[in-house]
C-alpha cells in the first residue's frame, strides 16, 4: 500500500492524472482492505492519528496518510468520473447509470480517513468538499451499497468533528458545493429536505416497491435524529440541531411520524 501511494505522490502534477489514481486504486484497496497483516497495520496507523494536535502538519503523519492527504485532489477527480450505463441482472435492456469501482475505492479511501476526527485531515477533505460528493453518489445510485454504507458513517463521524465546515455544507442547497439534480440543473435540496422527500414517496408505495435507497435513508435520517436528541451524549452536535429546528420540512415529518 504504502509504495502504491508513494507511486501517487512521486509523479509530478503534469504526468498525474485521475485515470493514473484509478490504475493504483484497486490495488491500495485490495491491499489495505483483504491482506490480514495490511489491514492491522492500517488500523494501527489510524488509531494512532488521535494523539496527533491540531498543529501537527503533514510531516507529522505515516507516509502512507501523508501522501493520501497530498493526492486529495487526485480523489476529488475520480469521484468525478462517471462510467458508461451498464446493464444490470435487474435493469433488462435498458442500461443504468453506474457507480464505477474507482468511485467505490475513492469512497473507502475516504471512509479510512474520516473515521478518526483527526482536524487537519478533517480541514483537508472539507476544503475540496469530498463528503458532499460520497453522500450524492450515495442517493444517485440506490442499489451500490458499497458507497452507502461508508458514506452513512462518514457522516455520522463528520457529526463528531472539531471542524464543523466538514458536514455543515450537506444542510444548503447543492449540499454546499454546487451539485446538481441528476438530469437536471437545479441544485440538490439540502440533505434533510431530500431524505424527508424521498421518505414521503416511500410511503405511498407498497412494500416490495420501494426504492433500494430507502435503506440509506433511513439510516441517514436516523443520525441526524440522534445527533438532534440534547440526551445523546455519544452524538449530541447542537449546531446541526438547530439547523433541523428550522427547517418546517423536517419539523413536520418528524411529527407527521409521531
Amino acid at each position: 500500500m504504502c509504495a502504491c501511494i508513494a507511486a501517487m505522490a512521486s509523479a509530478s502534477p503534469g504526468k498525474t492524472s485521475a485515470g493514473r489514481l484509478c490504475y493504483h486504486l484497486p490495488s491500495l484497496y485490495r491491499q489495505a482492505y483483504v491482506h490480514s497483516a495490511s489491514a492491522r497495520a492500517m488500523l494501527v496507523l489510524v488509531l494512532l492519528l488521535r494523539r496527533l494536535q491540531d498543529k501537527a502538519g503533514l510531516q507529522d503523519f505515516r507516509p502512507h496518510f501523508r501522501a493520501v492527504l497530498e493526492n486529495l485532489r487526485l480523489l476529488q477527480q475520480v469521484l468525478q468520473l462517471q462510467p458508461q450505463p451498464q446493464l444490470t441482472q435487474s435493469s433488462r435492456k435498458a442500461p443504468q447509470p453506474a457507480v464505477g469501482s474507482h468511485r467505490v475505492w475513492a469512497c473507502a479511501i475516504l471512509h479510512m480517513l474520516l473515521l478518526h476526527n483527526n482536524p487537519l485531515i478533517d480541514r483537508a477533505v472539507s476544503e475540496l468538499q469530498l463528503l458532499p460528493a460520497a453522500v450524492a453518489l450515495s442517493l444517485a445510485h440506490e442499489r451500490c451499497s458499497a458507497v452507502q454504507c461508508r458514506a452513512a458513517e462518514m457522516l455520522r463521524s463528520s457529526l463528531l468533528s472539531s471542524v464543523p465546515e466538514l458536514w455543515q455544507g450537506l444542510f444548503t442547497a447543492g449540499f454546499g458545493c454546487g451539485l446538481q439534480q441528476a438530469g437536471s440543473e437545479q441544485l440538490l435540496q439540502p440533505l434533510h429536505e431530500v431524505l424527508v422527500q424521498l421518505a414521503n414517496e416511500a410511503v405511498k408505495q407498497p412494500m416490495g416497491k420501494r426504492s433500494a435507497v430507502i435503506g440509506f435513508v433511513s439510516e441517514v435520517a436516523n443520525t441526524l435524529l440522534q445527533a438532534a436528541d440534547a440526551s445523546n451524549q455519544d452524538l449530541y452536535c447542537a449546531a446541526l440541531a438547530a439547523v433541523l429546528d428550522s427547517s418546517d420540512e423536517w419539523q413536520g415529518s418528524i411529527q407527521q411520524q409521531g
